[in-house]
């Protein structure tokens, strides 16, 4: 709220003067959003949901909102945001993909993200069926928030993904 203050200065001639300051102290969690930002909607692994082994309509992630400056590739810098990680600020949420993991390309055409990813990724990644799913859900739930994309393809060193658990041949679109 509203706030002043009076404050009493000496400079050495014996008369204090007095100068009153106001200012406005914004207590609220939410952040603020700079006016020439991009607001992305990320999908990290909802780390309760995972932790009880259930999952929600969106799988075993949630959506997590960041802003970042414009960029003529949000799709791109999404993909290097789920990269980065999360931050405190961000709730119970966990990485998706791995730390050190590279990308070779986000391209959009017919309506579908391909993202090919550099072979750190796969060798990086913790794997299993659970940790496979994570991913995937977060990828397409992720790029299919911008209203170009239908579906997602995955991609590692331009070979469909596969990890043992989940074989990525085709592009797949967000549940219903």
């Amino acid at each position: 709220g509203e706030h002043s203050v009076r404050v009493a200065v000496d400079i050495g001639d014996a008369r204090p003067r007095e100068k009153r300051w106001s200012f406005t102290v914004d207590c609220s969690d939410e952040p603020t959003t700079p006016k020439d930002a991009t607001v992305l909607n990320l999908y990290f692994a909802d780390s309760p949901l995972v932790v009880e082994g259930f999952s929600s309509e969106t799988g075993y992630v949630t959506k997590v909102q960041r802003a970042i400056p414009r960029t003529q590739r949000p799709a791109l810098r999404a993909v290097e945001e789920l990269i980065s990680g999360t931050a405190k600020r961000d709730g119970e949420v966990g990485r998706t993909l791995p730390v050190g993991a590279k990308i070779f390309s986000v391209a959009i055409q017919d309506r579908v993200a391909y993202v090919d990813l550099h072979e750190s990724c796969q060798m990086l990644h913790p794997g299993g069926t659970t940790g496979g799913a994570i991913t995937a859900q977060s990828l397409i739930m992720t790029l299919t928030e911008f209203p170009t994309v239908d579906r997602v393809q995955v991609l590692v060193a331009g070979q469909p993904w596969c990890d043992g658990h989940f074989v990525w041949e085709e592009p797949v679109a967000r549940p219903r």
